[in-house]
């Protein structure tokens, strides 16, 4: 079993590797849980991607969505976690992609905002 969560204590119990990546130099960044805990995301470095995994007896792969930028660090949700923010490191972008919360997948880019050497996104 690749991993569980368990949403009564907020845990995830590692257990067997989720491959999020394809290539030996692909390097995950930020893991997040989705409100309401049905999804886990990842932002692929390498690949450019963001992994989304679906969340239950075991971590099942959903997609692997292009991260819009080169070098995705750190990702968070918008207040409605119908979009996900991107800070694309390498490229010195913020990226936002849109979010359906009933299938967890991402869809392509809508945006972009230069960062120069932008690292995390944060909301107030």
């Amino acid at each position: 079993m690749p991993g569980t969560w368990d949403p009564v204590r907020g845990e995830v119990r590692l257990g067997d590797a989720v491959p999020v990546g394809v290539r030996d130099q692909d390097y995950p960044g930020e893991i997040a849980v989705s409100p309401g805990g049905r999804f886990v995301y990842v932002s692929v470095r390498g690949a450019n991607t963001i992994a989304a995994l679906r969340t239950g007896r075991a971590l099942t792969p959903v997609q692997a969505a292009p991260a819009g930028g080169n070098w995705p660090r750190h990702f968070t949700f918008d207040a409605s976690a119908r979009r996900l923010y991107v800070s694309n490191q390498r490229s010195g972008t913020v990226t936002w992609l849109p979010r359906d919360p009933a299938t967890g997948r991402l869809g392509a880019a809508q945006g972009e905002l230069a960062v120069p050497e932008v690292a995390t996104v944060l909301f107030r």
